[in-house]
């Protein structure tokens, strides 16, 4: 009696690591005490399969994604990837292995398969990488044998920790004063100031509306919405208001407030404008008419009233 597997037939170990086969043995049977009986017996026959190297590895738990924050330092854990070799009866070890997309940025440990950052995150130009991974099977020989890939996607992630800031021609400032003529023309930009607003984070940390807080509808500032930074430009919008003889200053506050993000960061700057008079309004008298009494015999030269 041999066992043999049918023909056209495979064993696999992934499917059926094992199989339990029941053998029959009956004899030709005769007569016992006169009556005819076959004498049988059995037994089961363990057959378990052994593992060949005949399955690539494959990679656990994807898709994988990673983060980098702007506070992490070099060095630093970004995502641990995971694979197996599908020849779990008889396993080979795993080599780990990047094989684009790192840009020089990333590195893998090629036992455990941990991902490293390698430069500071104030240096990296992208917000989103795709990291290609490799894991092969390392057979007796050393030598890299099946393999899987996988893609890492990295994240860099803002953190919000920079509210806005006017600058000046020489740095942060935090008070922009001009000197000019009162009754500028409607829609005339005010050349004078130089004020430049900037957010460092990055997207809806970055983004922040401009506002001009002073008196009535005298001057607008553009862009109202700015991300990251902008020129800031104020313009005259009611030319009455900026008149020398109801006041020789104008103060404003410009405000920057954060839009999308839950801190609200702002940052205010005082907007002076310091008007010179120019020669708009003719003379008035004090009066529309005026009396005055004199004594006939009076000499020339004499006094007799004042305007």
């Amino acid at each position: 009696g041999v066992l043999r597997i049918r023909a056209n037939e495979t064993l696999d170990y992934e499917t059926t690591p094992a199989h339990f086969v029941t053998v029959v043995a009956k004899d030709g049977g005769g007569k016992y005490k006169g009556v005819h009986q076959v004498m049988s017996s059995t037994a089961t026959i363990t057959v378990n399969v052994v593992d060949a190297q005949d399955t690539p590895p494959s990679f656990v738990g994807t898709p994988y994604f990673g983060y980098i924050y702007e506070v992490s330092l070099p060095g630093s854990e970004i995502f641990t990837v995971s694979a197996k070799d599908g020849d779990q009866g008889n396993p080979n070890p795993i080599h780990y292995s990047i094989i684009n997309g790192s840009d020089g940025i990333f590195i893998i440990n090629s036992t455990s398969g941990c991902i490293s950052l390698t430069t500071d995150p104030g240096q990296l130009r992208s917000e989103l990488y795709e990291v290609r991974v490799k894991a092969s099977e390392v057979g007796e020989s050393q030598e890299p044998m099946d393999y899987d890939i996988t893609t890492v996607t990295v994240r860099v992630v803002d953190l919000n920790n920079h509210p806005p800031t006017f600058y000046g021609e020489v740095g942060p400032q935090n008070r922009f004063e001009v000197t000019m003529f009162e009754h500028p023309p409607a829609g005339e930009i005010l050349r004078g100031f130089k004020i430049t607003v900037n957010d460092s984070d990055q997207g809806a940390n970055a983004k922040f509306k401009l506002r001009l807080v002073g008196p009535g509808r005298v001057l607008r500032v553009v862009p109202q919405t700015v991300l990251n930074e902008a020129q800031v430009t104020i313009i005259v919008e009611d030319t009455s208001g900026i008149d020398y003889e109801k006041g020789a200053t104008l103060s404003f506050k410009l405000l920057a407030v954060e839009i999308d993000t839950p801190e609200r960061f702002s940052a205010t700057a005082d907007i002076v404008i310091h008007l010179l008079d120019t020669n708009d309004n003719v003379p008035a008298f004090t009066s529309e008419y005026y009396i005055t009494r004199i004594a006939e015999n009076s000499p020339g030269g004499s006094s007799l009233v004042s305007v």
